[in-house]
């Protein structure tokens, strides 16, 4: 293991506030992949594909998934492998062993991050009690002028045909909220980076 960075983050945007340590573990490189660059439908969607065509965006090696074999030598220490980056070649792992990251001696790791460890005893209770009833704009209003919103509208760009990911520390109650049911019917997927699954309503 060559080096460990530690990093000050707010926990409550970016982790899961367990008591677990977490780190970020990138990788020296992406050898011994089942993957390869000629064949990128095994790991690339078609419309990934199809727009990096229509863009004249290549496919390199930053685009293979990460090493399988990397990630199952750090199973296999027992570490909890939470989440994987291709385009960083690295994963995001956890232990209640805060001692267990200074045992790590791969060659093919490059850095360690450290991310610490964070015990939530907050309580939440209950957050507001909203009922909308607005036209056009509404509340929004204010915040779709500054970023020009209104005037992409006024010219016919509607968002028909793309897709937009968001990225957020999470959405209270847009599953039961009026105001959001249009939304709710647009949704094509859902992922929760904290746990890997894919509800995403609470706090």
């Amino acid at each position: 293991m060559k080096k460990i960075l530690f990093l000050l983050l707010f926990p409550t945007l970016v982790f899961s506030q367990d008591g677990a340590f977490r780190y970020f573990i990138s990788f020296a490189n992406k050898t011994n992949t089942e993957y390869s660059i000629d064949i990128p439908a095994q790991y690339l969607s078609v419309r990934t594909i199809a727009k990096r065509q229509k863009y004249g965006i290549s496919i390199d090696s930053t685009d293979l998934p990460v090493s399988s074999i990397y990630i199952d030598h750090l199973k296999s220490e027992g570490f909890i492998v939470e989440n994987k980056s291709r385009w960083f070649n690295g994963v995001v792992v956890s232990t209640f062993d805060s001692l267990l990251i200074q045992t790590l001696d791969q060659h093919f790791i490059d850095i360690v991050i450290s991310f610490g460890s964070w015990q939530n005893t907050k309580k939440i209770g209950e957050k507001w009690q909203l009922n909308y009833n607005v036209s056009d704009y509404g509340n929004s209003y204010n915040q779709l002028q500054m970023l020009g919103g209104d005037v992409m509208h006024s010219k016919g760009f509607l968002g028909n045909g793309i897709i937009i990911a968001v990225i957020d520390a999470g959405f209270y109650k847009v599953n039961e909220l009026n105001v959001f049911a249009d939304l709710n019917k647009m949704m094509l997927d859902t992922y929760v980076f904290l746990d890997g699954n894919t509800i995403f309503y609470y706090d």
